[in-house]
């Protein structure tokens, strides 16, 4: 059975501060708390407490600088960028020996554009390459126009438990539109996304029959869904070359990582 779930979170980021700040009064009230009823009383272990409180204070101060600094360079802003077109494979399985996430795809509105080998599990080896940035706004503006951004589709995903799936990030400005589903998976272990069981055909049953059956907003999500796969690839260069980036993930925020020799290229290329 399909779970129809909603990725329409509040935009909020963890607070490293206050993470550590509560961390600290939490430990420094269970000491204390502990030490009353023990009857302990010692100069040297209230000064020992009072050095791991300024330690974490220290800590915060420390961690309070760098959180809100801006991405270093050769790092591409996925979950956070202000604009971008992304495609990534995930492995939520219990057991999954590699999980990633694995980019399928990403475009800028620089026109800069990575992309995988592989359409449907991402990973290396990595292509990259440069379009007009003309192209890339021009999408997103068409998908505004579509009514991707405003209508209740642009934020679900339809993915089976405990099972992987491929998820589509688009932002733009302060649209956004978030979908994950495990369909284009299945169909390649020949079986079928739908609403009924566990999506396998029948040899009884042709698959144009079982999606005739389908209710209509999982035909509609299939059909957004294969449209703006299908118009992200008409954003793929005629020219590319071999990237050695990577996807990082840290504290659940998605980034692209150039790698030096790709970094190098680009200035080469920016500077023609």
């Amino acid at each position: 059975m399909l779970a129809v779930q909603s990725y329409e979170r509040p935009n909020k980021r963890f607070n490293p501060t206050c993470a550590a700040v509560g961390f600290g009064v939490v430990v420094y009230s269970l000491v204390r708390h502990t030490r009353v009823n023990l009857g302990v009383r010692r100069k040297g272990r209230r000064c020992s407490m009072r050095r791991c409180v300024c330690f974490l204070l220290i800590a915060c101060i420390t961690i309070t600088g760098t959180a809100g600094e801006d991405p270093p360079d050769g790092v591409r802003p996925i979950t956070l960028a202000k604009g971008v077109l992304a495609v990534w494979y995930s492995d939520w399985g219990l057991f999954s020996p590699n999980p990633g996430p694995h980019l399928i795809f990403a475009a800028w509105p620089d026109g800069h554009v990575v992309w995988s080998n592989d359409r449907v599990k991402g990973g290396p080896p990595y292509h990259e390459g440069h379009i007009d940035p003309a192209k890339v706004t021009n999408l997103l503006k068409r998908f505004e126009s579509d009514g991707l951004y405003s209508d209740k589709v642009r934020n679900q995903g339809r993915v089976t438990v405990d099972s992987d799936f491929v998820r589509i990030l688009i932002r733009y400005g302060n649209h956004k539109a978030e979908m994950s589903s495990s369909h284009e998976l299945d169909e390649n272990r020949q079986a079928i996304a739908t609403q009924k069981k566990d999506g396998r055909v029948p040899n009884s049953k042709r698959r144009m029959d079982m999606l005739r059956e389908e209710p209509t907003d999982q035909l509609l999500f299939r059909f957004v869904w294969a449209d703006t796969r299908l118009r992200m690839t008409e954003l793929l260069p005629l020219e590319s070359s071999v990237s050695n980036g990577r996807l990082i993930m840290k504290a659940g925020i998605m980034s692209w990582q150039n790698d030096a020799t790709d970094d190098k290229r680009d200035n080469i290329e920016n500077a023609k």
